[in-house]
C-alpha cells in the first residue's frame, strides 16, 4: 500500500511539473489583467518574395512594453481585447521576414532590425471604425562586431472601415513595414556605426546629441519649433513676457527687434519659452513648466484628445491611456512628456481630476 501511494505521489509531481512547463510556453498577453481576453495577430504574407543580399535577420524588441501588440475591439459590444503575437514579437517577425525574402546565392550579410514601437489600436465612431498603427524602428547591417545604421522609420498610420477594422489595420501596418524593409534589402547604404550595447541604449544616445538634453542651463529665448528648442537655437532672444495673475499664466509674449521696437508674438506659433532658465511649453490650455527628469522633459497639465490620427497616436505610451484621454473633460491633469524625435506631447497618466 505504501509503495502504491509513493508511486502515486511521484506520478502527480511529474504531471504537475510538465503542466507548468507547458503553461510557460503559452502566450502571456496581459499580466496586469489576466481576465482580459486576447487575440493573436496574424501577419499575412505578400504575393511575391523580395530578393535580398541578406541571408539572416535579427529582430530586437526594444519597446517599453513587450507584452502587448496593442488593444483592439471585438464583438457587438466592442469588448477591449489584448492583441498579442503567437510567440515573442522578435520570433514572429524573424519568421515573417524569412518567409518573404529570397536571399541571393552569394548573400552573406546580416541585418539587425531594432523595433522601438509597433502597436495597433482602434476607435469606434458613429458610422465606422478607425484603426491606428504606430511604427518606429531602425535598420542596421552587421559589420564584424559593429552595426551600421542604414535606415529608420517613424510613422503613424490610420485607416477607416465600415466593418471590422482589426485585420485591415494589421495588414496595413505590416505592408508599410515590409515596404520599408524591401527598400533596404538590396541597397548599398552606409551610416553611423554602433555597438550592440549602444543600440540597446539607442534613445539615450540620440538624446545625447541634442543640446537641450545635455546642457546644464537652457538658453533664454522664444522657440517657434521643437527643433530650435532641441538645438538650443532660440527663434527670438530679445523678448519680454507679460505674466498674468495665475502661476505660469502668460498674457503676452513681446519680441524686440534690433531697434527695440516691440512686436506682440502669436502665442499659437510658439513651441516653448525659456525665461531665466525655466522652460514653459505652449499648449491649447496655456503654458506649463517643463522639468527635465530621467532623460525626458515632462510637465503636468490639462489634455484633451480628439479622434484623429495625430492626436490619437503620439507615441507608444499613449496606447495605454487612450480611452481615458478621449473621455477626459478638459479639467483633468495629466503627466505628459515630450517626444524627443519630434516634440509631440505624449500623455502618460492621469494624476488629478
Amino acid at each position: 500500500m505504501k509503495i502504491f501511494i509513493l508511486w502515486t505521489l511521484i506520478l502527480l509531481s511529474f504531471v504537475q511539473i510538465h503542466a507548468q512547463k507547458f503553461g510557460d510556453n503559452q502566450p502571456k498577453p496581459t499580466p496586469k489583467k489576466s481576465e482580459m481576453r486576447y487575440h493573436i495577430a496574424k501577419f499575412s504574407l505578400p504575393d511575391k518574395k523580395i530578393n535580398s543580399k541578406y541571408n539572416s535577420f535579427i529582430v530586437w524588441d526594444s519597446r517599453k512594453d513587450t507584452r502587448l501588440l496593442g488593444i483592439i475591439q471585438k464583438g457587438l459590444l466592442n469588448e477591449k481585447v489584448a492583441l498579442v503575437t503567437e510567440n515573442s514579437l522578435s520570433q514572429d517577425l524573424e519568421r515573417f521576414i524569412s518567409l518573404i525574402t529570397n536571399p541571393y546565392p552569394n548573400a552573406k550579410d546580416t541585418m539587425l532590425i531594432n523595433i522601438r514601437e509597433m502597436y495597433f489600436t482602434e476607435l469606434t465612431g458613429a458610422s465606422s471604425e478607425k484603426g491606428f498603427c504606430r511604427l518606429r524602428a531602425e535598420f542596421f547591417i552587421k559589420k564584424d562586431s559593429l552595426f551600421e545604421l542604414i535606415d529608420d522609420m517613424d510613422l503613424v498610420l490610420e485607416i477607416k472601415s465600415m466593418l471590422d477594422v482589426t485585420k485591415r489595420n494589421i495588414n496595413n501596418g505590416m505592408k508599410v513595414f515590409t515596404e520599408k524593409l524591401a527598400q533596404n534589402l538590396s541597397a548599398n547604404k552606409t551610416g553611423e556605426k554602433f555597438t550592440a550595447l549602444q543600440i540597446q541604449n539607442f534613445e539615450q544616445i540620440q538624446k545625447n546629441k541634442l543640446a537641450a538634453y545635455t546642457t546644464d542651463k537652457l538658453k533664454d529665448g522664444v522657440y517657434f519649433t521643437f527643433k530650435s528648442f532641441a538645438d538650443q537655437n532660440p527663434s527670438a532672444s530679445n523678448f519680454k513676457i507679460v505674466y498674468g495673475k495665475k502661476a505660469n499664466q502668460i498674457d503676452q509674449v513681446i519680441g524686440l527687434n534690433a531697434s527695440g521696437k516691440e512686436l506682440v508674438l502669436n502665442k499659437e506659433q510658439i513651441y516653448c519659452i525659456v525665461d531665466q532658465g525655466k522652460a514653459l511649453i505652449s499648449t491649447n490650455f496655456g503654458f506649463y513648466e517643463l522639468k527635465y527628469e530621467d532623460w525626458d522633459f515632462c510637465f503636468e497639465g490639462k489634455n484633451k484628445v480628439t479622434a484623429n490620427g495625430q492626436d490619437v497616436i503620439l507615441a507608444g505610451a499613449l496606447f495605454g491611456v487612450l480611452g481615458g484621454i478621449l473621455a477626459s473633460n478638459e479639467t483633468e491633469i495629466w503627466l505628459q512628456k515630450i517626444d524627443y524625435m519630434g516634440g509631440a506631447i505624449v500623455p502618460m497618466r492621469k494624476i488629478q481630476e
